[in-house]
Parts: C-alpha cells; sequence; structure tokens
C-alpha cells in the first residue's frame, strides 16, 4: 500500500512539473527546439522531439532531466512543482514527493555507509579488547615469572653465602693445622689424601689455669 501511495505522488509531481515545463516555456517565449538547445549547453542530453513527448505525457521525464529542463526554464525543480501546487488545489501529502525522492536515497546510501562504519567499529573494538586481555595475562605471567626468579635467586645467593663461610672456615683450619703452605701441597699433589678427623685435645693451646679455681 505504501509502494502505491508512493508512485501515485511521483506520478503526481511528474504531472504538475509538466504542466510548468509548459507554462514556463511559453512565459518566456522560447520554442521545444530552442530550449533543448538550452538543455544541450548545460552539459545535458535532449532534443527537440523529447520535449515534445515529454509535455504531451508520451515519456516520461527522469530526475537529471528535470534539473536541467528547470535550469534551462531559469529556474529550479523545487520552485516549479511549488508554483504548480500554487497555481492547483493544495495537496499536501503529494507535494515534495517529487523532490524528496532523490534526496531519500541519498540519506539511505549514508545510513548504510554509517552502518558499515560502524561495524567496523564494532569489530575493531571487540578485537583491541581482546588484545587488552591478552596483553594483560602476559603481563601477569610476566610479573609471576619475575616473582620466581627473584625468590631463586635469592635462595641461590643464600647457598652461596653458606658455602663461602664453610670455605673459609676450612680454609682457617687448614692454616691452623697444615700451615700456609697447604694449597701449595695440594697443587703439586691433587690426590693428596687430608686427615679431616677432629684436631686432638693435645694439639690444642695449653691454658694455664686461672686464679681462684
Amino acid at each position: 500500500m505504501e509502494d502505491e501511495e508512493l508512485q501515485e505522488a511521483g506520478r503526481s509531481a511528474e504531472s504538475s512539473f509538466i504542466n510548468m515545463m509548459r507554462w514556463r516555456r511559453a512565459g518566456l517565449g522560447i520554442s521545444q527546439t530552442e530550449l533543448a538547445e538550452r538543455v544541450v549547453q548545460l552539459g545535458g542530453k535532449m532534443y527537440q522531439q523529447t520535449i515534445a513527448k515529454i509535455e504531451s505525457g508520451q515519456r516520461a521525464v527522469r530526475l537529471d532531466e528535470a534539473e536541467y529542463i528547470a535550469q534551462a526554464l531559469e529556474t529550479t525543480v523545487a520552485k516549479m512543482l511549488s508554483s504548480a501546487i500554487d497555481r492547483e488545489e493544495p495537496k499536501p501529502d503529494r507535494t515534495s514527493i517529487f523532490d524528496l525522492l532523490p534526496q531519500k536515497k541519498q540519506v539511505e546510501h549514508l545510513l548504510m555507509g554509517a552502518e558499515s562504519i560502524l561495524d567496523r567499529s564494532l569489530e575493531e573494538a571487540e578485537l583491541a579488547e581482546v588484545q587488552v586481555h591478552d596483553a594483560q595475562y602476559r603481563a601477569m605471567k610476566a610479573r609471576t615469572e619475575v616473582q620466581r626468579n627473584k625468590e631463586r635467586r635469592d635462595e641461590l645467593r643464600r647457598q652461596y653465602e653458606e658455602l663461602n663461610k664453610l670455605s673459609m672456615s676450612k680454609q682457617n683450619e687448614f692454616n691452623r693445622r697444615l700451615g700456609p703452605r697447604w694449597m701449595q701441597m695440594l697443587e703439586e699433589d691433587p690426590e693428596l689424601e687430608w686427615d679431616t678427623s677432629p684436631e686432638p685435645e693435645s694439639s690444642r693451646p695449653f691454658e694455664e689455669p686461672r686464679e681462684g679455681k
């Protein structure tokens, strides 16, 4: 039903345009041939026979042709339709259909483009969100690895300090029991066996008894 109403409105607007086309051409005192020549000068394609068929209703007028014809008649399509409405009985529901059809198509085209841009924006936003989550996960994993490495480093440092203390203690013991040449002796004979038994009591320094005991 809506399509039929649009078609009827389009036919009514076209009829009004053609009536004003004849009236305007007569008012300017130009022939169909002269009108066709003006259209050609404006960049359109028109012949006298085409003008005659349009004015007689034998041929429909296209939107681009209507624009050229209106310019050739020193006016616009909107003004021609408006003048035709003023000369006829007012029909508010049909007055602007002919003029609004190209605007409607343009708006529909822009709407489709906006929806396409919106879809791409949503896809990019979803991808960015996934990338953010992935980056957060990798950052958390990296922080965990850093903490694990710190703990490992601290443990190795503690073991190193303990081994260093034990090594210094053994060096002091060997210096005391074997003399300062023990390292040279070990270098000369790596298979040298060492007596690692506790130092006997007799080898310990003698301590004089203290008074009062």
